[in-house]
């Protein structure tokens, strides 16, 4: 997990979820994927069943390596329930967790909209604000800072008072 240098060109890895049908029901990926594939940046797109699987988590790390990706978006369901997995997934291709993505479709589009053109076009839009965002994305820098042992109690209640003999 190197830092990546400031010159070096984005090579985004766009990987759709179709959340065994949940997602395709709706929306049609293979469609998705030819109107994505002319986003500046984008390198590398598919879409499978299940990403969050362990071969689906297994083919994104072969993706990364093969094709050199530097930031990954992920346009599927929810962060909370899969950003965790995804997040150790792309550290474990060598990639900054920071430099990962994570496009609600399912529920932003595919649930909400009966259309399935509002829906398709609605994804693509939530798909290259994901991508506009990691392309001006960078890693984290680590930052510390030395720890002042000092405190001042503001207050004269019970709960002031009770803190300032405990510090």
């Amino acid at each position: 997990m190197g830092e990546m240098n400031l010159q070096e060109k984005n090579r985004i890895g766009i990987f759709i979820c179709e959340c065994g049908g949940r997602i395709e029901g709706k929306i049609d990926t293979s469609e998705l994927q030819r109107q994505l594939n002319q986003l500046d940046g984008v390198a590398f797109i598919c879409h499978e069943a299940y990403p969050c699987s362990k071969d689906g988590q297994e083919r994104m790390r072969k993706a990364v390596a093969d094709h050199s990706l530097n930031r990954i978006l992920l346009a599927g369901c929810t962060p909370r329930l899969v950003e965790k997995l995804f997040r150790h997934t792309v550290r474990a291709a060598g990639l900054d967790p920071d430099l990962l993505q994570i496009v609600d479709i399912r529920e932003q589009a595919a649930y909400v909209h009966e259309d399935p053109d509002i829906a398709l076009r609605k994804s693509v839009s939530l798909i290259e604000m994901g991508v506009a965002r990691l392309a001006v994305s960078s890693n984290a820098q680590p930052h510390s800072s030395p720890v002042i042992k000092k405190a001042a109690v503001i207050g004269s209640g019970l709960g002031s008072l009770t803190i300032a003999l405990v510090l």
